[in-house]
C-alpha cells in the first residue's frame, strides 16, 4: 500500500472514533440528568445542605460536562479496537489474537480507575477540603457546575492513569512497543530483514526497534 493509502485508512479510523464520540456524548446528554440526580444524592454531594448555581450557564455547563464524560467512557475501547484494526494487516495471526484481546480489559480497567477515583480519592480529597474550610471558620457555599469539574479533575485523570500499563501491552504483543532493559549507548536499530514484512503496510503500522541511549533521555 502506498503513504496516500496508509493515511486514507488512518483517516477512515479516525472519524469511526469521532463518531462514536460524538454518539457518547448524545448518550450522555440524555443520560445527564438521572446521573446527576444518583450523584447528588449519595456522598459526599448528600452531605452538603445545598448546591447553588452562580450563573445561568451552570446548569447547561454541568450538562455539557456530563455528555463529555460519558463519551470519554464509551470511546477509549472502539478506539484502541480502530487502533488494532489499522494494525491488523502488518501483524501474524498469532499477534492479531494476542493484541486484540486486551480491548475489553482496557474498558474494564478506565471503569475501574473511575470507581477508585470516585469512593476513594475524590471522597478523601473532599473530606480534607471540608476540613480546612472547617478549620478557618469558613461557611461552604458550594456551586454545582463546580464541585462537578472539581470531581472530573479528579476521575477523568486517574482513569487515564489505570490505562498505560494495558496499552503497553496492547503495543508490545505486535512488537509496536518493546519490553525489556535498553542498552546504554546503544546504536539506533531496526528489525533485521528477517522480521520485515512482504507487505510494506507493517512499516506504517510499527513504530520500529529504536534504541535512545538513557543519557539522551535525561532531564
Amino acid at each position: 500500500m502506498s503513504l496516500v493509502e496508509h493515511l486514507t485508512e488512518l483517516r477512515k479510523r479516525v472519524i469511526w472514533v469521532v463518531i462514536v464520540l460524538v454518539l457518547g456524548m448524545i448518550v450522555g446528554l440524555i443520560a445527564a440528568k438521572p446521573l446527576i440526580q444518583y450523584i447528588t444524592s449519595i456522598p459526599p454531594a448528600n452531605t452538603i445542605d445545598m448546591l447553588n448555581v452562580f450563573s445561568p450557564w451552570d446548569s447547561i455547563k454541568l450538562y455539557m460536562n456530563c455528555a463529555l464524560i460519558t463519551g470519554l467512557i464509551i470511546t477509549p475501547p472502539f478506539a484502541l479496537y480502530q487502533l488494532w484494526a489499522f494494525m491488523k494487516p502488518g501483524l501474524r495471526p498469532e499477534e492479531q489474537k494476542a493484541s486484540l484481546m486486551f480491548v475489553p480489559f482496557a474498558f474494564l480497567l478506565f471503569l475501574l480507575g473511575l470507581a477508585f477515583g470516585y469512593f476513594v480519592v475524590f471522597r478523601m480529597a473532599f473530606m480534607f477540603t471540608t476540613s480546612i474550610t472547617v478549620s478557618l471558620n469558613l461557611k461552604e457555599t458550594y456551586g454545582i457546575a463546580q464541585y462537578f469539574s472539581f470531581m472530573f479533575n479528579i476521575l477523568i485523570p486517574l482513569s487515564l492513569l489505570f490505562e498505560p500499563p494495558i496499552v503497553v501491552m496492547f503495543l508490545t504483543k505486535p512488537r509496536v512497543a518493546q519490553s525489556g532493559p535498553v542498552e546504554k549507548n546503544a546504536p539506533l536499530r531496526v528489525h533485521d530483514s528477517r522480521h520485515r514484512r512482504n507487505d510494506d503496510y507493517a512499516s506504517g503500522c510499527r513504530l520500529g526497534d529504536y534504541r535512545v541511549p538513557a543519557d539522551d533521555c535525561a532531564v
